[in-house]
């Protein structure tokens, strides 16, 4: 039988942009958690390592040699010498470069499934040479709990937040790439330091949306002059009945709604789909234990 590994969705509930490094990136503070919304990669033994993808968003892609999955194996096969080969096929949900972190949580998914099925242990070195390849992403998305994510995304602090919280995903099909986002942000942002990040999270899912609402993310009015309908999505987000807190995740077109219950996350996403059909919308539940 293929080992079956999940892709889940990454969300940034806040994320503040801190000081510019040497190497020209910048440092990052960022809670991140996953959505039970997932791509599926399926591994099996054979010869030489192939991919194929399938699915509702498979037809957005890059070209199989650019897709970081493949490259993913690739790279593992190389640092870890190994010689076998792999059979990988990807089912496809999730949006494209939409702030999701789909692509890496797709690599970070291969690297997890060819890791059972190559019996090779993924420590922390083969993750950090793996990470310069695929991005700084996939250390969480290797893990695909809720953690506090810090420098360039290789400190990682799990950490005990409540699960299943209801929340509604939209995305306007509209692509943004992280690096036109930073560039704007470099060009038009000032860096805010004043920071007050809990000490802890409430375990009562009122109270952490409300510990989270007074948070940010950094790289929202960047988003919004490279895709002015992110504004447009924000805004039928927080209008919805029962949303506590509407806001853009990553630097993609993504934003996610939380709401009190799963009842008004689904009325609200039945809603947005109804008067926005050629958007991609879905309930989801945040939190919920993946790997």
């Amino acid at each position: 039988m293929p080992i079956l590994e999940l892709a889940p969705a990454k969300i940034n509930l806040y994320l503040h942009v801190e000081k510019k490094l040497n190497n020209g990136m910048h440092s990052i503070d960022s809670l991140i958690t996953f959505s039970d919304c997932a791509d599926q990669v399926f591994v099996s033994p054979q010869k030489n390592i192939t991919l194929d993808r399938y699915g509702p968003m498979s037809a957005n892609l890059p070209s199989v040699q650019d897709d970081y999955v493949y490259k993913a194996a690739q790279k593992l096969a190389i640092l870890t010498k190994n010689k076998l080969g792999a059979k990988i096929i990807v089912e496809k949900n999730l949006p494209v470069a939409s702030g999701l972190g789909g692509g890496t949580a797709d690599a970070a998914a291969v690297i997890r499934a060819l890791g059972k099925l190559w019996r090779v242990d993924i420590c922390d070195d083969l993750k950090r040479n793996l990470a310069q390849d695929l991005g700084s992403d996939l250390y969480v998305c290797l893990e695909s709990k809720p953690s506090r994510v810090r420098g360039i995304g290789d400190d990682l602090l799990s950490l005990k937040v409540p699960h299943n919280l209801s929340a509604v995903l939209v995305n306007p099909l509209e692509t943004l790439l992280t690096a036109e986002v930073f560039s704007v942000f470099r060009k038009n942002v000032q860096i805010n330091q004043s920071v007050d990040i809990p000490g802890s999270w409430s375990d009562d899912s009122y109270e952490f949306i409300r510990q989270i609402k007074k948070l940010r993310n950094d790289l929202t009015d960047p988003a919004i002059s490279l895709c002015p309908i992110i504004s447009e999505v924000l805004f039928k987000l927080n209008s919805s009945d029962g949303c506590m807190l509407e806001r853009l995740s990553g630097s993609g077109a993504t934003c996610f709604g939380l709401f009190a219950d799963h009842e008004s996350a689904e009325n609200a996403a039945e809603t947005i789909k109804s008067n926005n059909l050629d958007w991609w919308v879905t309930t989801t539940k945040l939190n919920s234990k993946h790997v």
